[in-house]
């Protein structure tokens, strides 16, 4: 099957805010489910570097039921991030937009799936219009009551 993005979903590895989560410690999170290997595409650290999970031209596995053509980025955390990773992540969907040409109105957060509502997720615990507006304006209003610390 040929992975061709088309749109981009959000999530949050649900650890303790602002500490970080090695690719290799997901990816046996991942191998324990009985997964081949991290499912997210991309994980954001709270200094704000962008760690490569999953190859790009492989299918995702983030989102039951919806993976295909769906790149998987992760924030470390589960409530709140740092600055860094807002930054990092408004970076990082602003240049797979450009490079895969997907339209603002497809980035979702995990919780807005079907197959996570039923699994009671509500993952990344932000809302979508808030982080939308924060990625598309850089208005930090917007997420205020997601940003750990002081801005």
């Amino acid at each position: 099957m040929i992975f061709n993005p088309s749109r981009i979903t959000i999530h949050c590895t649900d650890t303790k805010n602002g500490l970080p989560v090695s690719v290799e410690t997901i990816d046996q999170w991942h191998k324990d489910r009985g997964w081949t290997g991290i499912g997210y595409h991309f994980v954001i650290q709270p200094d704000g570097r962008i760690d490569d999970g999953r190859k790009i031209t492989k299918m995702g596995a983030h989102v039951e039921g919806a993976n295909e053509d769906n790149i998987g980025v992760v924030l470390c955390g589960r409530n709140k991030y740092t600055i860094e990773q807002f930054k990092s992540l408004r970076e990082l969907s602003g240049e797979l937009m450009d490079r895969f040409n997907i339209d603002p109105w497809e980035i979702y957060t995990h919780a807005q799936w079907a197959s996570a509502l039923k699994q009671g997720k509500t993952c990344p615990n932000i809302s979508i219009n808030r982080l939308l507006c924060f990625l598309f304006t850089d208005n930090t209003d917007t997420i205020k009551d997601n940003i750990l610390g002081d801005l």
